[in-house]
């Protein structure tokens, strides 16, 4: 008979341990490969339901302004002591991935190349939050 132990003896999941560049990066190469190979499939039209002003989550207090008069942004750089939500009044799961690299472009008519630099900073959340109007909601939101 198989079973698990739970506590300090168990096994650490994914989920629960800071994942390693290597692994983030098998991780990724697999699920693109999976994604690309038309063996994961994504059947039929996904819609959302229209948007509620009232049930939108708050946000979190402060984030990051780009420049002066610029775009100001609920949320915070990767941090080990940020909220990695931009949600305020938030209890569930969040992921975050910072991806950086480089790569050459290439100008197909002329054949110049030049150095590009890629940095993202994408997150998800999935949980249950307090919305703009006082009530509880559960929901899941991305942020790339």
């Amino acid at each position: 008979m198989h079973h698990h132990a739970f506590g300090p003896a168990a096994h650490d999941h994914l989920w629960q341990r800071p994942v390693t560049r290597g692994e983030f990066l098998r991780i990724s190469a697999g699920a693109v490969a999976l994604t690309s190979s038309g063996l994961w499939a994504i059947p039929g039209r996904v819609l959302a339901a229209a948007p509620s002003p009232a049930k939108e989550p708050r946000p979190v207090s402060g984030g990051i302004e780009f420049g002066p008069g610029g775009p100001f942004i609920h949320i915070f750089p990767p941090d080990r002591d940020a909220d990695p939500s931009s949600i305020g009044d938030f209890d569930g799961l969040v992921g975050a991935a910072i991806v950086r690299g480089k790569g050459t472009g290439t100008d197909l008519t002329t054949g110049k190349t030049n150095d590009l630099l890629f940095d993202s900073d994408m997150r998800f959340m999935q949980g249950t939050y307090r919305a703009v109007d006082g009530s509880r909601q559960t929901g899941s939101f991305v942020f790339i």
